[in-house]
């Protein structure tokens, strides 16, 4: 029943998109595309032209989505604020859109640290992700599936750590740096 908040039993097929991050493809692209424009048409047969005209629309997804709806799904929202809030964990549809055409691998190579905020139940389900992981992949440092940065803060993922340098380190590497280029600029070849 709805709300029940059990996890699916149902069998994903290969391809499936849970998130956002699951896309990747060329036709991911255009069927983003057409999903605005079907947003726009949607929006036009409900409220009139000069309603939408001063109307505040937001529309995006969201990462992480709890497990039990693992299912990418899009949130419009009018004059509701942004799907996008201090959380860190929205992304609009135009921004998505923009991303995967400058760079359609940009969520497979998994180079960014995400930074958000998560609800406790979603903290509890992704932290028994990375537990599971883990036992999985016993042959992995367990260091690198979850860290614990601080009180209820915590770097989950097989990457290397990242770890914000301080104002005084990040100076000292950008010195040595300098230093480096000016020592290989006066070697004689």
């Amino acid at each position: 029943s709805p709300g029940d908040f059990r996890f699916s039993d149902v069998p994903k097929p290969e391809g499936y998109l849970h998130t956002y991050r699951d896309l990747g493809r060329p036709e991911h692209v255009n069927m983003l595309e057409q999903l605005l424009d079907g947003i726009h048409r949607h929006l036009r047969g409900l409220f009139d032209g000069d309603f939408l005209q001063t109307a505040e629309i937001s529309a995006g997804f969201h990462y992480p989505v709890r497990t039990q709806y693992s299912t990418m799904h899009l949130q419009v929202r009018v004059n509701n604020g942004s799907v996008c809030r201090d959380d860190g964990r929205g992304v609009l549809i135009g921004d998505l859109i923009s991303q995967l055409k400058e760079d359609r691998e940009t969520f497979r190579a998994d180079k960014r640290v995400l930074n958000y905020k998560v609800t406790e139940n979603v903290k509890v389900s992704l932290l028994a992700a990375a537990n599971q992981y883990k036992v999985e992949h016993a042959s992995v440092n367990p260091e690198r599936i979850i860290h614990q940065t601080s009180e209820l803060t915590y770097h989950l993922g097989t990457g290397e750590k990242h770890q914000q340098k301080s104002d005084d380190e990040e100076a000292s590497t950008e010195s040595q740096d300098k230093e480096n280029k000016e020592e290989e600029a006066v070697k004689p070849s």
